[in-house]
């Protein structure tokens, strides 16, 4: 599993503050989310849609 922080720079700069956390399975599956200053999402069924294209993200060893 890996846990990975977005850190896109968007051209609209109202977008920069949803960058969250996110909980990505070796399937490359979402399994969690977590918005800035929220709560964890967990998701029965992980996220089989979720793509890294287009994004920056840095790797993080600890939860959030």
């Amino acid at each position: 599993m890996e846990i990975l922080k977005e850190v896109t720079v968007w051209d609209d700069e109202t977008l920069n503050k949803n960058n969250g956390t996110y909980w990505v399975n070796k399937a490359g599956n979402l399994v969690a989310f977590q918005p800035p200053g929220g709560m964890k999402k967990t998701f029965t069924n992980p996220l089989k849609q979720f793509s890294k294209s287009r994004r920056k993200f840095i790797k993080l060893t600890e939860p959030v």
